[in-house]
Parts: C-alpha cells; sequence; structure tokens
C-alpha cells in the first residue's frame, strides 16, 4: 500500500513528508519522532481497518432480537398466537442480519447505497409489531409483563431506521471514536493535546488527497475520501510490534490489563476504562496469537516461517494460556521466560508468520527490529523484512541501527536491481526538530547517508 503522508505539529515532527512505499525506513536517534510517526500511523490505519460501516446497525439487530427472546420468556399467558407472531419477527430480524452479511465485499460507496434498499425492506417490520403490540394491549396482565421489553424494542428498532437512514454519519461518529481510543491508548495518553506540539492547537495527518485527520483538545476531526477507507478496509492486518521485553512479561500486563483496563467500579457497577502503562498495540498483537486462523499461511510465508524456525531452533507455541518455545523435531517445551530477548524478538515474528498474521496484504510496523539480536540476526531478519515486502507487505521499520541499515543497503539491490528501486524503498532520517537532507535522491545512496550520521558521535570521538 502506497501512499504519501504529511505531518505538522506531532511530537518532536513540526513538519515533514514521508513516502510509504513496500519497505519504508525511518532512521535517526533517539527522541526525534520516530515513535510518535509511527504510532500515530498504526493508530489511524488499525481504526479504519477495524471499522465497519454496519457496527451501530448488526448491533441494534442484535439488540431487537435480544428483547425479543426475553418477551417470548417473559410474556404472561402467551398463547400460540404469540409464539407465531414473535418467531416471526425473529425470523424477519435474522434475514435482514443474514442480508447485511451478504454485504462484506461492497466498497464503502456501494454499501452507502445498500443502506438504502434496507431501509425499504426494514421499514415494514415497525409497523407489524406495532399492530401486533395493539392486539392484545387491552389484555392488562399479559401486556403489562412485557411494556418495558416493547418499549425498549420500539426505540431500538427506531436507532435501526435512524442508522440505516444516516449511512455515512453513524460511520463517521463509529470512526472518530475509534481513532481517539486508538490514539489515546497507543501513546497512554489521557489527553490527545498531549500529542500535539510547537504551539499549535492540533496536530495534523494528510494521507495523499485521500484522508485529512486532525487530532488536539478538541477532539478528533476528519476528512476520508472512501477510497482510503476502501484501501485500508482490504489490509488483512494492520501489525505494530516493538520491543521483547513487553513478551517476557506478558502474562503479568495480560492479567493486570485485562482487570485495569475494563475494571469495575464496585460502588456503582459501572464499567471504567484505565490506562496500563502498556500500548494498546500489545494487546492487539497479542490477541491475534492467541487466535487461531483458519488458513495455513500461504507457500511464500511459509518458508519465510521456516527459515527463521531452522535459524531459532524452535519455535514458539500458544498452550494451555501462555506461550512457551518449543524445540525443533522434539516434543521439549521451555517457559518463555527462559528465553533470551533476541530468541523472544524472532519468536514472536515467526508465530506472526506461521499463524496467518503477517499475511499478504498486511500492514507491518516495528519499531527497532534490531533490539537485543546480535549482528547476524539482524542480517537475517532485514533479509526476511525484504521477503515479506516482495510478497506484498507494507513494511514500514524504525531504526537506529546502522547494521540494519547497510543490510538493506547490501540485500535489496540484489533482489530488486537498481532501476526504479524508488518505487520499493523510502528512506527518512528524523533528527528531531532540525531537517536533515540528503544529498542524494537514490534511496540505497541515502541509506549510506543515513548510516554516516548515525556514525558521527564515533567520527567525533575519532578526530576530537
Amino acid at each position: 500500500m502506497n501512499f504519501d503522508l504529511e505531518i505538522k505539529n506531532l511530537g518532536k515532527i513540526k513538519e515533514g513528508s514521508f513516502k510509504i512505499r513496500p519497505i519504508t525506513v525511518l532512521a535517526g536517534p533517539n527522541g526525534t519522532g520516530k515513535s510518535f510517526l509511527t504510532k500515530s500511523l498504526y493508530s489511524v490505519l488499525s481504526a479504519v481497518n477495524s471499522t465497519s460501516p454496519d457496527t451501530y446497525l448488526r448491533r441494534s439487530l442484535a439488540e431487537a432480537r435480544f428483547l425479543l427472546d426475553v418477551i417470548s420468556e417473559k410474556m404472561s399467558y402467551k398463547g400460540k398466537n404469540d409464539s407465531m407472531e414473535l418467531d416471526g419477527f425473529q425470523f424477519e430480524l435474522s434475514e435482514l442480519e443474514f442480508e447485511i452479511d451478504q454485504q462484506d465485499d461492497l466498497t464503502l460507496k456501494e454499501y452507502l447505497e445498500y443502506l438504502q434498499e434496507f431501509s425499504i425492506n426494514f421499514s415494514k417490520l415497525p409497523n407489524s409489531i406495532a399492530a401486533y403490540i395493539d392486539s392484545f394491549r387491552i389484555k392488562h396482565k399479559k401486556f403489562s409483563s412485557v411494556s418495558d421489553e416493547f418499549s425498549e424494542l420500539i426505540g431500538v428498532l427506531e436507532q435501526i431506521r435512524v442508522s440505516a437512514d444516516n449511512g455515512i454519519g453513524d460511520y463517521s461518529q463509529i470512526l472518530s471514536e475509534n481513532i481517539k481510543t486508538e490514539l489515546k491508548e497507543n501513546f497512554q495518553v489521557e489527553r490527545l493535546s498531549d500529542l500535539v506540539s510547537f504551539g499549535s492547537n492540533e496536530s495534523d495527518l494528510e494521507l495523499d488527497d485521500l484522508a485529512s485527520i486532525g487530532f488536539g483538545k478538541d477532539g478528533v476531526r476528519f476528512q476520508i475520501e472512501h477510497e482510503f477507507v476502501d484501501n485500508v478496509s482490504t489490509l488483512s492486518n494492520v501489525v505494530f510490534y516493538e520491543s521483547p521485553a513487553y513478551w517476557k512479561v506478558r502474562d503479568a500486563l495480560v492479567e493486570s490489563g485485562q482487570l485495569r483496563r475494563y475494571g469495575v467500579n464496585r460502588a456503582v457497577g459501572a464499567r471504567k476504562k484505565f490506562l496500563t502503562g502498556v500500548p494498546k498495540y500489545f494487546y492487539d498483537l497479542d490477541i491475534m496469537l492467541r487466535g487461531k486462523s483458519m488458513d495455513s499461511a500461504e507457500p511464500e510465508f511459509q518458508l519465510i516461517a521456516d527459515e527463521l524456525k531452522e535459524e531459532l531452533g524452535g519455535e514458539l507455541v500458544y498452550r494451555k494460556g501462555e506461550f512457551v518455545f518449543r524445540e525443533k523435531d522434539s516434543k521439549v517445551e521451555m517457559p518463555k521466560n527462559l528465553l533470551s530477548l533476541g530468541m523472544t524478538n524472532l519468536g514472536v515474528i515467526h508465530s506472526l508468520l506461521n499463524n496467518n498474521i503477517i499475511s499478504k496484504g498486511s500492514f507491518l510496523i516495528i519499531d527497532e527490529p534490531e533490539t537485543n539480536l546480535h549482528p547476524e540476526w539482524q542480517v537475517l531478519l532485514m533479509k526476511l523484512l525484504i521477503k515479506l515486502s516482495e510478497n506484498e507487505v507494507t513494511v514500514v521499520i524504525a531504526t537506529h541501527s546502522t547494521d540494519m541499515l547497510k543490510a538493506v543497503e547490501v540485500m535489496l539491490p540484489k533482489s530488486h536491481g537498481s532501476e526504479g528501486i524508488d518505487a520499493v524503498l523510502s528512506v527518512h532520517y528524523l533528527n528531531g526538530n532540525e531537517r536533515f537532507g540528503f544529498v542524494s535522491s537514490n534511496p540505497i545512496e541515502q541509506l549510506a547517508e543515513a548510516r554516516m550520521e548515525l556514525l558521527s558521535p564515533y567520527e567525533e570521538l575519532l578526530f576530537s
């Protein structure tokens, strides 16, 4: 997925232009804005990828069916005709849900057009239910036994009608809420204004001419074209992976995360959300790894996974609620806490491949992939990331490793040649608010420039 990204007033980035290509390298020292960029990008893409325009509609239809079940169970003196009527309403709602399920492949524009047809088909149901309620309103005991539930049902049916008529309005509201949540929980901040810098009121992200997103003290505002929604919605997965240190203490983090993020206020019985100190993308990834893909990894990805498994001498597997390391060609299992951080780092990446989480059409953001890896394994990992990019995975790498940059510099021309390399590779050097300009326009040569800039402290030591 190729696009150009413009950023303003975000963390250490006052203003910057970034080309997102099959391999995008973000180099630079610590504290220069690399993580602000990657976390913001993940938050937006993840929100759009996971936000369905029919969220409210599905939720309301499910609630209406639930209420009909409650009415059927609670109704006093329920007769055969009552059962037939209620079963008929349930059937109509089921048909509408089934009909919505068949629209999964529609573009956003096509889906919004479909809602007009849905609205016509649905309009008869509230009238039928209202007529049924009126038919036994005079039977006071029967009516009083379920009057509250019928009143609630009428309200839910009105929500369904409004959702169908509102279309893009509902989608915009849900998406705004989801972007806000993603940003807060991935950055672990209480206020979006904490992300805004340089005296501005909001941070701005422009993705080509298709999406404009701003966030700050006034919340989230955006303008997104249907084409952008369709492109991001078709991504098979949006993945953010960073420090293996989280995975060393994963069990405790998941336990505390579940309890603290969705804690129960016992005094009022209300659910509350809490910041945990651990970014949401860690929990997102953990949920993916604990799930079981219905499809096995595609051959190209299985080969990459097998190569990594061979190097590791085994694999991380999820068993009985925890991750363990299973040695290759044996049943010997080792708790992950006994693994080195480097083994854990590559082990998680192997699991992402083996479980078909990283697959064709994925968007992978990997922050400091060199963490805890010796040079040989840094080269191995970069070799695998290049192979992923050749198989329709968009790979964004934030790094300050000169070894990783050198690996790309050497390996990429061998696999792609020197022609058209700028369509495959994009290189950026972040240096805080100070703009860094490359001398060369060739991305391979820019890798060398970025590497030399990162090595400049050694040069100063030598010649000081």
